[in-house]
């Protein structure tokens, strides 16, 4: 259950906006593969977006678990107008009270590799990536 919430909320705002179109990629457990990201979604200017989406209700994001770290700053660096996110979520009850940022990875590659840190709590998150806060009115974010 962790990050099904914070993915039924994405899937259903790129649903939501007539500006963007994209789907969930779907994990094979038999492939030998993982897949990149857990959404992929373009605009009308041609850009390609690659979401990671990670939720905690602890506080506190471990960066463990950011395996596809490697896999979004490849994208990322392909070409201009490919962009990799991790879309994290510090879960609150009630949910309207969660904060949701979405991230671009090479901001994030450069915090994690600049704080020898293990983790990144919501309040660090806040002071960090403020400016990358997703407007979230409990049911959707703007993308």
């Amino acid at each position: 259950m962790p990050k099904q919430i914070l993915e039924k909320i994405i899937s259903k705002s790129i649903k939501a906006n007539p500006d963007i179109i994209g789907h969930k990629l779907h994990n094979n457990p038999m492939a030998y593969n993982r897949t990149h990201c857990d959404f992929e979604y373009f605009d009308r200017k041609g850009n390609v977006y690659f979401l990671e989406c990670k939720e905690t209700k602890t506080g506190r994001f471990e960066f463990s678990r950011f395996t596809q770290l490697n896999s979004l700053l490849y994208y990322n660096n392909f070409a201009n107008y490919m962009k990799g996110y991790l879309v994290l979520m510090f879960r609150h009850k009630p949910l309207r009270e969660s904060k949701i940022y979405m991230i671009p990875v090479r901001l994030m590659s450069a915090y994690i590799l600049r704080s020898k840190k293990r983790s990144i709590n919501e309040k660090e998150c806040d002071l960090n990536f403020k400016k990358f806060e997703l407007n979230f009115n409990g049911k959707l974010v703007y993308l």
